[in-house]
Parts: structure tokens; sequence; C-alpha cells
């Protein structure tokens, strides 16, 4: 193992451990949004908006990708958003699906 491998390796370290901490302030971020009435209208309607709880179909496929590529941004905060609060994520789906 000579020194650009190391320096690489030390350098691919260095970039996880900043993803890590840039992860768990946006943890941290949505778990003191949830605490407020505000943060959780805005994740339901965000929930709402990228039809996370409806069928992405559509006969038109130019839709049905739109209405995926939606749902796929909205599934990437979810796994956060029950790291943050696990108790308020089915508080939002009961919510949404109140609606």
């Amino acid at each position: 193992m000579g020194y650009e491998d190391e320096d690489e390796e030390l350098e691919a370290k260095k970039l996880q451990e900043i993803r890590d901490r840039e992860h768990d302030k946006r943890v941290d971020d949505i778990r003191l949004i949830l605490e407020t009435p505000e943060g959780v209208r805005f994740f339901k309607n965000f929930f709402d908006r990228g039809r996370i709880f409806s069928s992405k179909f559509n006969r038109d496929p130019l839709q049905m990708a739109h209405n995926t590529g939606k749902n796929d941004f909205i599934l990437a905060f979810t796994n956060e958003i029950i790291q943050a609060n696990p108790t308020k994520f089915p508080e939002l789906i009961m919510r949404q699906n109140a609606q």
C-alpha cells in the first residue's frame, strides 16, 4: 500500500465523516421542525404532494414517471424523518390517510 492509497483512504474517510455530520444535522433539524404544529402541517403537505400514500400509476407514461420521481424525492427524506421522530411518522400517515 503506497502513500497515494493511504491518502485516498484518508480522504474517503474525511468525506464520509462530513456526510455523516450533514446527515445528523438534517435529522436534528427535522426533529425540531416536527415539534411544531407548523412543521407537522408542512410534512403532511410534503407527503401529499409527493403522493407517498397514493398510487403513482397513470396511463400517460410521462405523467407516471413524473409521479414516481416526486415520490422518490419524498422517500429520500422519509428515513430521516423516521430517525428524527419515530412516533411522529405514523401520526403523519394517519393525518394523510384521514384526508
